[in-house]
């Protein structure tokens, strides 16, 4: 995590340094690196609490916990952050590769910019949702999983298991 936070000062000072010296607007490879290894970070802590949430279902008791919900819905929302972060990072790869901005290309300029828009409205709105889903107690994820288990033992209890 360290290493991540010196990778994007990193990457702030190049671009700041970079704006100096060049009217380019490409994405540089400091940009692809620093998304790349903050996509790492985030997929090694989701694939942590799955690890905790796996040994936590082992442990919990036939209608779950409190914690293991908690940790269902911490996974959900981490993996659907780390996706339009993975879309975010294509679109910096290409974009650094072939200098999107430089060859006129319409339709590659309008998927960078569509996916890094939308990166940044999910960074800013991620906090904020998994604070009301946690305040509200509600995740689809949740429901679907107890109402499938519901639905499993109600088939056990009438087979005579």
């Amino acid at each position: 995590m360290s290493a991540d936070t010196a990778i994007y000062i990193a990457d702030c000072i190049y671009d700041m340094v970079g704006k100096a010296d060049s009217r380019s607007p490409n994405t540089n490879l400091v940009d692809a690196i620093s998304i790349g290894v903050s996509l790492a970070t985030n997929v090694s802590a989701t694939a942590m609490i799955v690890i905790k949430a796996l040994q936590q279902a082992s442990h919990a008791s036939r209608h779950g916990s409190q914690p293991l919900r908690l940790m269902l819905l911490f996974i959900e929302c981490g993996a659907v952050f780390c996706a339009f972060q993975l879309l975010s990072a294509i679109a910096t790869g290409l974009n650094t590769l072939s200098g999107t901005f430089e060859s006129g290309n319409f339709g590659s300029l309008t998927f960078y910019t569509v996916a890094e828009d939308l990166f940044n409205l999910v960074s800013a709105l991620y906090p904020v949702a998994v604070f009301i889903l946690i305040h509200t107690n509600s995740s689809p994820v949740d429901e679907t999983i107890y109402s499938t288990h519901s639905v499993y033992h109600a088939e056990q209890m009438e087979s005579g298991w």
